[in-house]
């Protein structure tokens, strides 16, 4: 099952983000997220919620190791997948990868989609 650590690298790998980005959707630094992955320090209850409100991660998972990492709860990019019906493994992979960005490229993507929904009317 490993540590706590152990499966907070895994989430951080899962969805392909640096100790940097991940520690910064938290509150954390880089340094913080190195010492928890490497068991030199804990994380706390509010982290612990944290990472699992903004990442969908299911707090039993993370704590013990049990389950799986997703759980059973839908998080609420599944909940708006399953709404618009078909949507395969790329387009969820664009989506995290926009949820990762910082709100300045956010910003410039929507722009963009914006022009670009406006063109094709």
């Amino acid at each position: 099952m490993g540590s706590i650590g152990s499966r907070v690298f895994k989430i951080r790998k899962f969805l392909e983000l640096s100790q940097e980005a991940f520690g910064k959707e938290i509150g954390m630094t880089r340094s913080a997220i190195s010492k928890i992955e490497k068991g030199e320090n804990a994380l706390t209850d509010k982290n612990i919620k944290l990472i699992c409100k903004i990442f969908g991660i299911s707090e039993k998972w993370l704590r013990t190791g049990e389950g799986s990492m997703r759980g059973e709860e839908q998080n609420f990019i599944t909940v708006i997948a399953n709404s618009l019906g078909e949507i395969d493994e790329e387009d969820m992979r664009i989506v995290k990868a926009y949820l990762t960005l910082d709100e300045e490229y956010r910003i410039a993507f929507r722009t963009f989609l914006d022009g670009f929904l406006k063109n094709k009317k």
